[in-house]
């Protein structure tokens, strides 16, 4: 996951500041393995043998693996968007 000169947290943030990924959490999340669609949060593939996260929000839905899932929930609450019960 990730390439270039930015790290992957920077790369969430940039994903959530420009509205490519949810400020809100979803109501369900399906969880397994990926079948080489690009993740939402890195946009790097997410392979046969990596865990993926996919959930739909109005309509859209995210694939992201499970770190850069970890990565957007942990954002969503540093930014006040989301209280973990």
């Amino acid at each position: 996951m990730g390439t270039g000169n930015s790290s992957l947290i920077d790369r969430i943030r940039e994903q959530l500041d420009v509205g490519a990924l949810p400020r809100e959490q979803p109501k369900t999340v399906s969880g397994g393995y990926g079948m080489g669609d690009a993740c939402n949060g890195c946009g790097e593939p997410i392979r046969r043998a990596q865990g993926v996260y996919e959930f739909d929000i109005t309509g859209q839905t995210y694939r992201l693996h499970s770190g850069c899932y970890g990565l957007w929930q942990g954002e969503l609450i540093r930014r006040g968007l989301f209280k973990p019960q």
